[in-house]
């Protein structure tokens, strides 16, 4: 292969060829990917070797691992950020990833979302992003056999939301029974 030069606008000359620190075979630069931070602009290995590596790092045990812990560890500060900024949009987000899942319908916006700064139901003070059960807010669905749709839809502790999850009114009812010592 004859090795040709050309000059870049600051005056210096480079080849168009490269030698790959690889596979040691000499190759055109457009087999190389752009480097800024190298002299000549260019990675010392070829695309062909660079994505070989990279396979074999990627099929490597402790990279799904490694790869893992640093999403859960993005996503947890991002997810939480996103909470404090703008809850009734987050809870409006993950209802319609849930609602996507789980088959439920899916028709309502987040002005459909009232905020209230009390539970309706346990009568305590809603607050954003708290690691305490009691006061979080949660979006639930007031009638759980249907989907997330306008008129169906309130702002609730997630202590409330998670004692009436599955529960219809006649089973609330005899729980209401038992603690009061009806039973």
């Amino acid at each position: 292969m004859t090795t040709h030069f050309w000059q870049t606008p600051n005056r210096k000359w480079f080849s168009l060829t490269k030698t790959c620190s690889k596979c040691k075979e000499e190759k055109s630069n457009i087999e190389f990917h752009n480097d800024r931070s190298k002299s000549d602009g260019f990675y010392s290995s070829c695309r062909q070797c660079t994505s070989k590596a990279a396979k074999i790092y990627r099929t490597a045990p402790h990279y799904k691992e490694e790869h893992n812990k640093r999403n859960r560890k993005y996503y947890k500060g991002t997810r939480s950020k996103q909470y404090r900024k703008d809850p009734v949009h987050y809870l409006f987000m993950v209802a319609k990833q849930r609602a996507k899942k789980n088959g439920l319908e899916f028709s309502i916006t987040e002005n459909d979302i009232k905020v209230y700064k009390i539970c309706p139901i346990l009568g305590t003070q809603l607050d954003v992003l708290t690691n305490k059960v009691n006061t979080s807010m949660s979006l639930d669905r007031i009638d759980n056999t249907k989907g997330y749709i306008p008129g169906n839809v309130a702002i609730i502790s997630r202590r409330a939301n998670l004692m009436k999850r599955d529960c219809s009114i006649e089973q609330l009812q005899k729980i209401i029974s038992y603690m009061r010592g009806d039973v």
